[in-house]
């Protein structure tokens, strides 16, 4: 017998026992997807906080901006600023006109300041100025209304809209008092003003003509060709004896309302001319455009006199104090602007909202008659302010605020 020992035979072990193989060979390519699918929203997890972080980065830096801004560039103490940062309560804010009014395209004072009227998506509302209350609503065919105007009486108010024609309303029952126009026209009006005498109403109009009409005949008097695709803005001069046309070709232009004559053009902005309007004693015009800027031009000379720049987004309305040593200017960057017309200094400034991802755009800006107020009106509502430019509390200017 051999003294070799032989190796023990190993016995198979039952299925059950078997080491099982590792999980990505136990099925192919489809092993690996729910991992794959793991670490997908792992990392979108991750992506996900890095994106909240750098928001929140991004909003401590606006609210920083904001702060900044408010601080220097306006009188305001730091209680004020602590305020509105806290619970959203714009400085200066006297009214707002309620939540259920948002996007209002145009607003206007009427002649004795105790009126506003105000232009939103489909209704046009009178407003007591004082209580802050709607008065009543016009109701008409107007449709998207774009742009008022009140008569120099306070007894009408012109409208135009993009899908409808001009409407003249008497303030006192809301109710049409003339057509102007034709429905549904290939031209519609985007801005109208009423001549000082409150006998015409001037239209700027889409194809880039502005006509004068002679409201109480229902007839165009004047037709002014103004070469530009658009007729974006008109305003009349304070004796009624010219007018200037802002177009989507970047100038603006003075016509002499009796001959029809193109008397001066004025350059100086690099994109549309939204916003148009006359100093109280006639001498300057100003333009608000979507460059961003507004310009003080000389009258009589077409020669820029000042150019107010400090808006983050294009200006849509520009107005003049009724004293004309103030200007006016609203934009898409979600506020209003008071400048000092001699120096060009902003002022006081308006935020119409604070929130960062707001679009609380200003479509239209108006002085009240004795200079007290201003309103705003946008994407973010219907507002009334304090401007501060009575006649012995004209606010500080930004240097002087700065000391």
């Amino acid at each position: 017998m051999s003294n070799d020992t032989q190796p023990p035979v190993e016995t198979e072990r039952p299925i059950e026992d078997k080491p099982k193989p590792p999980f990505y060979r136990r099925g192919g390519c489809w092993s690996w997807f729910p991992a794959i699918v793991m670490g997908l929203l792992i990392v979108q997890v991750i992506i996900s906080q890095y994106e909240l972080y750098k928001v929140r980065e991004r909003n401590e830096e606006l609210r920083s901006t904001l702060w900044n801004t408010l601080l220097h560039l306006d009188e305001l103490t730091k209680e004020d600023v602590e305020k509105y940062l806290n619970d959203g309560t714009p400085p200066y804010l006297v009214q707002d006109f309620g939540e259920d009014y948002f996007t209002t395209y145009s607003v206007a004072f009427s002649p004795d300041g105790q009126y506003l009227v105000s232009g939103q998506h489909d209704d046009i509302i009178l407003w007591d100025v004082q209580t802050g209350e709607a008065i009543r609503t016009f109701n008409g065919p107007d449709y998207f209304t774009i742009s008022l105007a009140f008569s120099p009486d306070g007894q009408y108010v012109v409208s135009s809209s993009i899908r409808d024609p001009m409407t003249l309303w008497n303030v006192n029952t809301g109710e049409i008092v003339q057509i102007l126009g034709a429905r549904n026209s290939s031209a519609p009006v985007v801005n109208v003003a009423f001549s000082p005498d409150g006998r015409y109403v001037l239209a700027g109009e889409v194809g880039g003509l502005a006509k004068l009409w002679d409201f109480e005949k229902n007839q165009t008097k004047l037709v002014f060709d103004g070469k530009t695709n658009y007729a974006l803005s008109v305003a009349f001069s304070p004796d009624g004896q010219f007018f200037v046309m802002g177009g989507w070709d970047g100038t603006a232009s003075l016509w002499n309302v009796r001959t029809g004559e193109n008397i001066r053009t004025f350059w100086g902005h690099t994109h549309d001319v939204t916003s148009v309007a006359f100093s109280p004693d006639g001498r300057y015009i100003l333009t608000g455009s979507r460059d961003k800027t507004a310009i003080l031009f000389e009258t009589n000379t077409g020669k820029i006199a000042r150019t107010f720049a400090g808006h983050e987004d294009a200006i849509n309305s520009v107005a003049f104090s009724p004293d004309g040593d103030y200007v006016l200017t609203g934009s898409d960057d979600n506020t209003a602007i008071l400048w000092n017309r001699q120096t060009g200094q902003r002022v006081r400034t308006f935020h119409i909202s604070m929130e960062t991802l707001a679009f609380d755009a200003v479509e239209s800006v108006a002085f009240s008659p004795d200079g007290q107020y201003v309103v705003t009106g946008g994407w973010g509502g219907l507002q009334l302010w304090e401007s501060g430019i009575g006649v012995s509390n004209a606010p500080p200017s930004a240097d002087e605020v700065r000391g």
